[in-house]
């Protein structure tokens, strides 16, 4: 697969996500897959990841990105974070990005848009 630019990445993780109601994929962690079918963000972006092939979901294969581009994947995967599990601490390891952005805990599709404007990218529709 050729590298996607970032529209392509965001487009990809934000229809996936607002296809399963904006609900974090997370077991006991941050999931690319859970057993009940959900993603993270970056699980929608590469659909090739399962639950066979799950670490991190900071991890990401580079096939898809430019060298660039690692530090805007790991911020979209934290407007997903912002929302999964029990409320971050200060070490969490997202607040960058949520203070960037000024994510707000529990709020994906809200974080998204955020996201989005930051980067001057259009919200699928």
């Amino acid at each position: 697969m050729p590298f996607l630019t970032r529209q392509q990445i965001f487009d990809k993780a934000f229809i996936g996500l607002r296809n399963q109601g904006f609900r974090p994929a997370y077991e006991k962690g941050c999931q690319y897959l859970t057993a009940d079918g959900l993603r993270c963000a970056w699980g929608h972006v590469n659909t090739e990841l399962t639950r066979d092939n799950q670490g991190p979901a900071s991890e990401f294969p580079g096939q898809y990105l430019h060298v660039n581009d690692y530090d805007f994947a790991n911020d979209l995967q934290s407007s997903h974070d912002c929302t999964a599990g029990k409320r971050p601490s200060t070490t969490w390891p997202s607040n960058h990005a949520a203070s960037r952005y000024n994510f707000k805990y529990q709020d994906m599709e809200g974080n998204l848009r955020k996201f989005a404007a930051y980067h001057n990218l259009t919200t699928p529709e």
